[in-house]
């Protein structure tokens, strides 16, 4: 479920990449920054938080997996 969820984060975090840059063409500074603050809130940071617990999730199961080995 986390990829899904990491998915959707990406999805958002490329919306809100647009809309800076549309922002910005139109000179908005301000409104591009705060779109680069959304997008660092809901879009990046949720999806690499996803990724790294992931990863940290898949090590511990590997080591849960390596003990039940040597105490069978």
């Amino acid at each position: 479920m986390t990829r899904i969820n990491e998915g959707i984060h990406i999805i958002a975090a490329v919306g809100f990449t647009i809309f800076t840059a549309d922002f910005i063409s139109e000179g908005k500074y301000e409104r591009a920054t705060f779109e680069i603050g959304l997008n660092l809130a809901l879009g990046i940071y949720p999806a690499l938080t996803q990724r790294y617990n992931r990863a940290r999730i898949y090590n511990t199961i590997e080591k849960m997996k390596k003990r039940n080995r040597i105490f069978k």
